[in-house]
């Protein structure tokens, strides 16, 4: 019974061959590329399949089919589940087709196994998170709804984490200004930092209230680059404004690295002046040295009138003396005392100098870190604005109780 049957069911499929040149036109065997197998089936119930070979013999795809056309594979109508492969037997797709059109999850690989594109399907059309990785180790993604992108963007990825928005038509990042409500909070050695993380960037800051050469909000920030693209930040591009307890709101005064140091500099040498005046006087009166002596007598002289007189008498005397070399001593040590606070200064300079931030391109996998001098008054609110590549990153402070 079982061989009747099966003899039954073999009379039901023929097996055909069809030859393909490198663009899956039909040709000559001569002049073949690839060669497909496929059960043609006499009961419409039964599934037709096939398999595709290179013309060296390595199979090169297997599947189900509706119709095949013998002179242009482009017309062929596929169903099913599917899967190619590389002449060395890896996978190189797999998916399912239904009437000749993409649907549900498909999987592209490299020939050592990785998977170079992931994607979804509905009746032909990318829906859902279109995964591509390139050849730089670098991971593209889409979102498609229908067929079209969901965004004008697409984002772009590296093995290290950093990440970028891009441009569909200009392929240039996009820096998107981040909501209020995205910003972070963290404490650090009791200090508050605010930060975000947007666009790629890390960027936070912290408030202190100083007396630095005058009345500061000092503002400590840092900014990382995890983005695939370089940035420029520009303390030029920081804003602040002060709302008051009227609810009246004013903008603020933000130092610049060359203003505040001029300012530094200028206190400095006022100091350093004084300093140098008190210093001065101090070498000017060395080497000199003072002693006063006084003296007691007392005698007779002689008195037209009465013949002679006696007489008591007390003097003093002040004699000055001068070094040289107790001088020249005194003029090295002033001008040594003077040399080490002019260098104290100077260092102290060179430190606001360093720490203070300027005009910075960040490079990806980079950080900066730096502060800058606002201005400080009294107020309710302080709302300090970061501009970057034209993104506004907002900080919001209560200063009501510093």
């Amino acid at each position: 019974m079982l061989i009747i049957v099966s003899n039954n069911v073999f009379s039901q499929v023929d097996i055909d061959t069809i030859y393909y040149d490198s663009k899956w036109k039909g040709c000559e065997p001569a002049f073949a590329s690839y060669y497909r197998v496929y059960s043609v089936p006499s009961d419409s119930n039964i599934v037709k399949r096939y398999r595709d070979y290179y013309i060296t013999g390595e199979l090169q795809s297997e599947g189900e089919y509706l119709f095949i056309d013998k002179y242009d594979d482009a017309k062929s109508v596929f169903d099913g589940e599917y899967q190619t492969f590389f002449k060395s037997g890896k996978i190189e797709q797999k998916g399912f087709r239904k009437n000749g059109l993409e649907n549900g999850e498909y999987f592209r690989y490299n020939e050592d196994g990785l998977i170079s594109q992931h994607a979804y399907f509905i009746n032909g059309n990318l829906n859902g998170l279109y995964t591509e990785f390139t050849d730089d180790d670098l991971c593209y993604q889409v979102e498609y709804r229908n067929g079209k992108p969901l965004n004008g963007y697409y984002t772009l990825s590296n093995k290290e984490g950093y990440c970028s928005r891009v441009d569909l038509i200009t392929n240039k990042p996009i820096y998107v200004s981040p909501s209020v409500n995205d910003i972070r909070k963290e404490y650090q050695e009791d200090d508050t930092w605010l930060y975000y993380n947007e666009n790629g960037l890390m960027v936070g800051m912290t408030n202190k209230k100083v007396k630095d050469y005058g009345k500061y909000f000092q503002i400590p920030i840092v900014i990382a680059n995890n983005s695939l693209y370089e940035i420029e930040f520009d303390p030029i591009n920081i804003k602040a404004y002060l709302t008051d307890k009227k609810g009246e709101q004013d903008s603020m005064k933000v130092y610049q690295a060359a203003e505040y140091l001029k300012k530094v500099k200028r206190r400095q040498n006022w100091a350093a002046a004084l300093v140098g005046f008190s210093e001065g006087l101090s070498a000017a009166g060395a080497g000199y040295s003072t002693t006063y002596s006084n003296s007691y007598s007392n005698g007779i002289v002689s008195n037209g009138y009465s013949g002679s007189s006696t007489y008591f008498g007390y003097s003093s005397s002040v004699t000055t003396t001068y070094d040289a070399a107790a001088a020249y001593q005194a003029r090295v040590l002033s001008a040594t005392r003077m040399a080490s606070f002019s260098e104290s200064l100077l260092a102290e300079r060179d430190v606001k100098d360093k720490g203070y931030l300027k005009r910075t391109t960040v490079y990806p996998g980079e950080t900066i870190t730096g502060y800058i001098n606002i201005a400080r008054q009294k107020g309710v609110d302080l709302n300090i604005t970061l501009i970057i590549c034209g993104a506004a990153y907002i900080f919001p402070w209560d200063i009501s109780e510093f």
